[in-house]
């Protein structure tokens, strides 16, 4: 196991972290639902990320989507919690997910797009 890969399987939690915060504090259901759903397909990509590199990439995409995210609600929202902290730990995952993927195509550049 790898970086991008324990990055993949362990994001998913925070999210679901998120995602009962935004229920419990505002009683938002679809925070909930969505912090699960984009958990579920992390966790897959986590899984299949093992045996394909373009499954860590889609898995690091997702991430940094979500960092986008809540990067996008720190600034509407202007309150740094949940939003902000929540925007630097997936940024701390999304460059963790990055070295991996780069580590693992410098270990094995065979499995990299060729020219």
């Amino acid at each position: 196991m790898n970086i991008v890969d324990l990055a993949c399987l362990v994001y998913p939690l925070v999210l679901v972290y998120a995602g009962w915060l935004g229920y419990a504090e505002r009683g938002s259901l679809a925070s909930l639902v969505t912090a699960v759903v984009v958990a579920v397909v992390l966790e897959a990509l986590g899984v299949l990320s093992r045996k394909s590199v373009p499954f860590g990439i889609a898995g690091t995409a997702v991430i940094f989507v979500m960092a986008i995210y809540f990067a996008y609600r720190l600034i509407v929202s202007n309150r740094f919690i949940p939003s902000g902290v929540f925007m630097i730990v997936s940024f701390f995952f999304l460059f963790a997910a990055l070295l991996g993927i780069f580590l693992k195509l410098m270990r094995n550049p065979d499995i990299g797009p060729t020219p």
